[in-house]
């Protein structure tokens, strides 16, 4: 893939992926074709700060484990308030890493 256009995703979706994962990301998209791109660009990575937010305040409902993509952790934690609270503390420090977990695994499969 041509380097502006790798410049341009690494700015867009370079936030919402774990830092250690930069440049192995990087890496892929060069070697990428170009028509990756369109896909690349419209994919809408999901924000960590906001995944923390709706943690914090509607985490005991599951809100946050839906927004990423775990049904089952979502579910879990609604029918149980959050595991009577000690699920919903815990996620509100690994939520934001597990969204951006998840927006990488996504990325990548993309790319394939």
């Amino acid at each position: 893939m041509e380097s502006q256009k790798v410049n341009a995703l690494m700015f867009a979706l370079g936030k919402n992926i774990p830092q250690e994962r930069v440049y192995e990301l990087q890496q892929a998209l060069i070697s990428a074709p170009d028509e990756r791109y369109g896909i690349l660009a419209a994919y809408p990575a999901k924000d960590p700060v906001v995944v923390t937010l709706m943690s914090v305040f509607l985490g005991t409902m599951g809100i946050d484990r839906f927004m990423i993509g775990d049904i089952g952790l979502g579910l879990l934690k609604l029918f149980t308030f959050g595991v009577c609270g000690i699920m919903w503390f815990v996620d509100l420090f690994l939520v934001g890493k597990r969204a951006k977990e998840k927006n990488f695994a996504e990325i990548m499969q993309r790319l394939i």
